[in-house]
């Protein structure tokens, strides 16, 4: 065999040559044998894709390049939910007249329900929501990306990553809580007497822990991680952050105000820290999670502009102005809600620092620490 070494491989046209991808999770302590890179799934170098149509869609190691991964992981995904929403949407109207209500009267109780209770309309959708995603993520991991569900932030769930969970939800119920007691105090909002609780408060505890997660794994633990296998971690927040936006857009009373957008993406960039401080995707849905229950169902307020039953209510002054209060959407809306994006960058940050810092102190030798 010769030993002339081989020439570097030839840039694709258009697009960046992309790194070998190294461990899911480099900035975790590479003895935690929970991420190891033993068990993540290794790429086989193949031979250079040949011509510069399959450079340009390819990297070296033959896997599709990042950009139509995602593209082609997006639109697979929404086909498959758009049809499940047909499915759930059709199973209500059997439904309806299985009870035998009038078929003119089943459109409009439908509609009646997704205007007024859209909570609980989720009911319906979150459980075969994350069992869809779930089943598209493992083949894109596997087949496409050449990973393993695990490099996605599922890890082994161990008494540290249940006290860090918990943890989370402190963090997300309290920071939330704070921003809703300081617009009471200042008179922004009012406390009203709440409606009476039913089944669709009590449907509210797993549903919100089910879109919760559901949105975790899209976008922190697909589209987030996908940058970072390849190295472009910051890039992976923005852009992330920013789809998470776009899909907030559409829910009721999205554009009413001038923060919306800016708190949408603060917060995705809050739980982009959140997935990397932790390296797992249970902590960042336990800070998601806690900050949504703790509006809806236990404050009344709404959230991302979805109201439902809750146990106690306060509501934004007629007279305030909906860029302070947030209006019909709620805390996210509001100018109180950027400094509470803030503190959760602020928090998850130093907890990136100071893992970051330890390792640094752990190279050097005993007599410069």
């Amino acid at each position: 065999m010769s030993d002339t070494p081989l020439p570097p491989p030839e840039e694709s046209p258009g697009l960046p040559a992309e790194p070998v991808p190294a461990a899911a999770f480099p900035d975790l302590d590479s003895s935690n044998s929970e991420l190891s890179p033993a068990n993540d799934a290794c790429l086989t170098l193949a031979p250079r894709p040949q011509g510069p149509i399959a450079r340009f869609f390819l990297d070296a190691t033959n896997r599709l390049r990042t950009p139509f991964r995602l593209f082609l992981f997006i639109v697979v995904l929404a086909v498959l939910l758009v049809g499940l929403q047909i499915d759930v949407f059709l199973a209500l109207v059997a439904g309806l007249l299985w009870q035998e209500v009038p078929l003119g009267e089943v459109g409009p109780r439908i509609l009646q329900l997704a205007d007024t209770q859209p909570l609980a309309l989720q009911f319906f959708l979150a459980g075969p929501t994350v069992l869809v995603t779930l089943v598209v993520l493992e083949l894109f991991r596997r087949q496409v990306d050449r990973r393993t569900l695990m490099s996605s932030g599922f890890v082994p769930v161990t008494a540290r990553r249940v006290g860090l969970a918990g943890f989370g939800l402190v963090i997300g119920g309290g920071v939330i809580a704070a921003g809703a007691f300081f617009a009471w105090a200042a008179g922004q909002y009012v406390a009203s007497d709440p409606a009476p609780i039913g089944w669709v408060w009590w449907s509210l505890l797993p549903t919100l822990i089910l879109m919760a997660f559901f949105e975790e794994i899209v976008f922190r633990g697909y589209l987030l991680q996908n940058f970072r296998d390849i190295g472009w971690p910051v890039t992976g927040v923005v852009i992330s952050s920013v789809l998470f936006w776009l899909v907030h857009s559409f829910n009721p009373a999205a554009w009413s105000t001038v923060w919306i957008g800016v708190n949408l993406f603060g917060a995705g960039v809050a739980l982009s820290l959140a997935y990397m401080a932790s390296g797992d995707i249970w902590f960042p849905t336990a800070v998601h999670f806690a900050w949504n229950y703790m509006q809806a169902p236990l404050l009344g307020i709404p959230v991302s502009g979805m109201e439902t039953e809750s146990l106690l209510r306060i509501e934004p002054r007629p007279d305030i102005a909906d860029w302070i209060s947030g209006g019909g959407f709620g805390l996210e809306g509001s100018a109180v809600c950027i400094p509470l994006n803030l503190v959760l960058c602020a928090i998850f940050g130093a907890m990136i620092w100071r893992q970051s810092a330890g390792k640094i102190d752990a190279s050097l030798p005993a007599d410069e620490r």
